[in-house]
């Protein structure tokens, strides 16, 4: 329990941090909540967005096949959150995991967003070198080739679930943190 309340409580100034972390979080899920498939974005969008064509642009530069430069943009999105996330714990910084748990959550839901509209193709298309001719659907082209566009609808709903869980975990992550940081810490033995 003390490697814990060491490594997670949150206490001083940090309180300040992750109490506007959870204001954020919560804002962006009250701008989620019940309309996520219309194509609502989270201030994390600026952030993942470009991180996603940067994805599509480096499968690209390796030649690697159509399939899974289209699948790059995605995988990038899910694991930049990630990855920055092992890199706080790899420093010490176990707390700002919520941040991150928070960020993958919404980067998810925002892809379900685009899985949801494979079949409609309603939403618009983020595409910076392309002068609109022979765009691609990044799902709409996965979910063809993986004979699955008739489950798009499905795909995308427990795929907002699975965001979902993380944005709820990262302020249960949150609470127990500023819980934590009220409980009483033994020195360190030395």
């Amino acid at each position: 329990m003390d490697f814990i309340i060491r490594h997670f409580a949150i206490k001083g100034w940090k309180r300040v941090l992750y109490a506007f972390i959870f204001i954020l979080l919560c804002w962006q899920l009250s701008r989620f909540w019940g309309n996520w498939k219309d194509g609502v974005s989270s201030v994390f969008y600026v952030i993942h967005a470009p991180i996603h064509e940067v994805g599509h642009t480096v499968a690209a530069m390796i030649h690697l096949p159509q399939m899974a430069v289209v699948l790059a943009g995605s995988l990038f999105q899910l694991l930049t959150p990630i990855a920055i996330g092992v890199y706080f714990v790899w420093h010490g910084d176990c707390p700002a995991i919520s941040l991150c748990l928070g960020w993958l959550g919404f980067a998810t839901i925002e892809m379900a967003t685009y899985m949801y509209d494979a079949p409609f193709r309603n939403l618009p298309l983020v595409v910076p070198f392309s002068n609109g001719d022979n765009l691609i659907h990044d799902f709409e082209y996965l979910f063809t080739r993986m004979h699955c566009l008739d489950h798009a609808c499905r795909i995308g709903v427990a795929t907002a679930a699975i965001g979902y869980a993380f944005v709820f975990i990262a302020f249960a992550l949150i609470i127990a943190m500023f819980i934590l940081g009220f409980l009483p810490q033994k020195p360190k033995e030395e």
